[in-house]
């Protein structure tokens, strides 16, 4: 399964999932902030995640606050 996560900015703007880990990527979608999505593989700076039916893209983790965790963001 793997964790859960909310999706946050500073903005409240929606936050872009990615087909690829980069920036570079021209494949991608947004996630709007508050939304959840599961973590399939965490990373330092990219995190695989499943959101819909986008299953196994990468979101930036800093946009990432694990549920339940305490911790604050990812």
């Amino acid at each position: 399964e793997g964790s859960r996560a909310v999706v946050v900015a500073d903005t409240g703007q929606p936050v872009k999932i990615r087909q690829y880990p980069s920036t570079g990527c021209r494949t991608w979608d947004r996630v709007p902030c508050g939304a959840i999505v599961t973590i399939v593989e965490p990373g330092e700076e990219w995190a695989k995640v499943n959101y819909g039916k986008r299953k196994g893209w990468y979101m930036m983790a800093k946009y990432l606050d694990v549920v339940g965790d305490g911790k604050g963001k990812y």
